[in-house]
């Protein structure tokens, strides 16, 4: 019986042993964000940067994300991510249908810059600020970008459901 219970003991160990192994392997690819005011003004005046590719997540009238991916990079899986033929016009009616949407719910929108595993400038995000989400480099030239919650734009809701009746209601 004690030979079962330190066998177990060993295998839990090794199991959270490359389980930290792997955990320190996907950190050493993540990239991360960076508030950039330039990115913000860049979609806000619908300016389309040349050499980057444009994509965006949720609905297409009403985007939860908008991203610009520096054409040399590859942006993995490609389904994630829906691309858009960017013109001026194009990042108008999507940003306005972005600042109306956020408006609904008080929240405004915000520019970040996508920053690769070691720093470099890869992109620019454009979203509210609880569109969360996490950057890694799946290879030299390929990124993931996980796409936000479907949910961005609406209240959070802390503690306890209640009905909209209810003079506690959000």
């Amino acid at each position: 019986m004690a030979s079962k219970k330190r066998i177990s003991a060993i295998a839990a160990w090794i199991a959270l042993f490359a389980l930290l192994l792997s955990a320190c392997a996907m950190a050493r690819n993540s990239g991360s964000f960076r508030p950039s005011g330039e990115a913000a003004s860049a979609f806000a005046d619908f300016q389309v940067r040349p050499g980057f590719r444009y994509y965006y997540s949720g609905p297409e009238a009403v985007p939860n994300a908008l991203i610009a991916v520096d054409r040399k990079y590859v942006l993995e899986p490609r389904d994630l991510w829906k691309p858009i033929d960017a013109t001026p016009a194009t990042l108008k009616s999507i940003v306005e249908g972005m600042r109306g949407k956020g408006s609904e719910y008080e929240k405004f929108l915000h520019g970040f810059d996508i920053l690769d595993n070691k720093g470099n400038v890869i992109g620019q995000w454009y979203s509210v600020l609880n569109a969360t989400t996490s950057v890694q480099m799946t290879g030299e030239n390929s990124v993931l970008v996980h796409t936000p919650r479907i949910d961005v734009y609406e209240p959070a809701r802390r503690g306890l459901m209640l009905p909209r009746t209810s003079p506690f209601a959000n």
